[in-house]
């Protein structure tokens, strides 16, 4: 946690000065945090505030402890705010720094788990990403947002607080779950993967989690090839990671509506929609 304190508002306020031009800077009503890999008070909300030397009322949020789904709850958190006032800005930042994590597994395990646990903490990486939310129809169009829980499979992602830190466990089973029993419940998605213009933003989980969702939604390589070109290039960053997709599918040129899907704890499935025009 002092490592995280030292250095999360640091890379925090590195993603947001690329997004914080000086004319967005006294527009900016609000500021949303997601974050899962550490604690701080003052958090990074109130920290970035300080030194992008935004307004003293500048109302904060921190989407704390919800895993790499967090980034679409943050996304929908901003959407919210702007539909209750349209007259407001919002800053959105994913900070993680999943790498302080990564652990010796104890001697209490097996020599299976402690592969699982390997190759878990091998897909993950440090990252932050900065959006700027607001009713002008410039970008990316998000929303409606969507969220479907699956308690029955809540322990295949879990996230605690144990004597030695952060502890990760992801299920082996998680991937072949999602594709063969928790994909095909939801059956939204069916109807838009018939579409062969609708546009796939999936949570590089890792490999097998784009391939789940890929094979259970019957979807081309191209269809997810941004997902995976981020993951190959940056690492599963958890709630920053999306926003990494959604930039790429912005900068690829393409229009037409689409749908961003996370996975979190709970087991949670986090989809927004959005449109590029």
């Amino acid at each position: 946690m002092k490592v995280y304190a030292s250095e999360a508002p640091k890379l925090a306020l590195e993603a947001a000065m690329k997004v914080v031009t000086p004319a967005v800077r006294d527009a900016i009503t609000h500021v949303v945090v997601s974050t899962c890999t550490g604690f701080v008070a003052p958090g990074l909300e109130s920290q970035l505030i300080g030194h992008l030397r935004l307004r003293p009322d500048t109302k904060r949020l921190t989407v704390g402890f919800m895993g790499c789904s967090a980034g679409l709850t943050a996304y929908e958190a901003a959407s919210n705010i702007i539909m209750c006032d349209a007259s407001s800005t919002v800053l959105v930042v994913a900070c993680e720094l999943c790498s302080l994590h990564l652990q010796k597994p104890g001697p209490e395990i097996s020599d299976e788990e402690r592969k699982v646990q390997a190759l878990g903490f091998a897909q993950f990486a440090d990252g932050a990403a900065a959006s700027i939310v607001s009713s002008k129809p410039e970008g990316l169009r998000i929303g409606p947002f969507h969220s479907t829980l699956f308690p029955e499979f809540a322990e295949y992602i879990t996230w605690k607080i144990g004597d030695q830190g952060f502890e990760m466990h992801l299920a082996v089973e998680l991937p072949k779950t999602i594709e063969k029993r928790i994909v095909p419940r939801l059956v939204h998605l069916h109807e838009l993967a018939r579409d062969p213009d609708f546009l796939w933003a999936i949570h590089p989980g890792g490999r097998a989690i784009i391939s789940a969702v890929q094979n259970g939604l019957a979807l081309a390589d191209d269809r997810v090839a941004l997902s995976r070109q981020v993951l190959a290039l940056n690492g599963n960053m958890s709630s920053a990671t999306l926003p990494f997709v959604l930039r790429e599918t912005l900068d690829a040129g393409v229009t037409g509506k689409g749908l961003a899907v996370g996975f979190g704890p709970g087991l949670l499935v986090e989809q927004m929609h959005f449109e590029l025009a």
